[in-house]
């Protein structure tokens, strides 16, 4: 008597003939795809990364030697930038120095053309490394007087902001004073040192 025979493993049998391993044609063209995407992806990325990205970015009028400009039917400056070294009673974060900014801005004809802007930015001028204001987070209350954005119900009010940033940022800083959001119109850019 002899043993029955075992039956094929569920891998070869299925409707016809299925194989345990992919015919060589198969595998080529799996190492053919990969291959590809192996020069594709870093050929991709090299080219989004070398390829200029053009921005409706409106270009700066950089403060003159009198340390103002002339911007938005309004004189700009000249800016001041201090470290504060005594921050009792505002929310500064360990490691971070915070700098307060003062930005004069004086309409040309305030009844006429009020001038509207976004709260000014400092920028690292060696890195480019950008902070926005951050005033009220730290908790310096609203002054209608001393605003972070243009009022145009208080025209000749000087933009007061703070800026918390790294210990270790170095200047010179540009503080930068966007006018509105997404408009080309150039905005007032100012080098400071604190």
């Amino acid at each position: 008597m002899t043993a029955p025979e075992a039956p094929p493993p569920a891998s070869t049998v299925e409707a016809g003939r299925i194989r345990e391993r992919p015919s060589r044609e198969r595998r080529a063209g799996t190492l053919l795809s990969l291959g590809a995407l192996v020069l594709l992806i870093p050929g991709v990325l090299l080219a989004t990364g070398l390829t200029p990205w053009t921005e409706d970015r409106p270009e700066p009028v950089v403060a003159g030697a009198s340390g103002t400009a002339e911007v938005g039917d309004a004189t700009w400056g000249p800016v001041k930038a201090v470290i504060l070294e005594d921050t009792t009673g505002l929310d500064v974060p360990s490691g971070s120095k915070l700098i307060a900014v003062k930005v004069p801005v004086a309409p040309h004809d305030p009844a006429a053309h009020p001038v509207h802007c976004q709260s000014p930015r400092l920028v690292e001028q060696r890195t480019g490394r950008t902070w926005e204001e951050a005033t009220l987070d730290i908790g310096v209350p609203y002054s209608a007087t001393e605003p972070v954005r243009c009022n145009p119900d208080e025209p000749n009010a000087a933009l007061i902001v703070a800026f918390v940033v790294p210990s270790g940022s170095t200047g010179p800083y540009w503080v930068d004073v966007p006018l509105t959001v997404g408009d080309s119109t150039p905005f007032p850019r100012f080098s400071v040192m604190p």
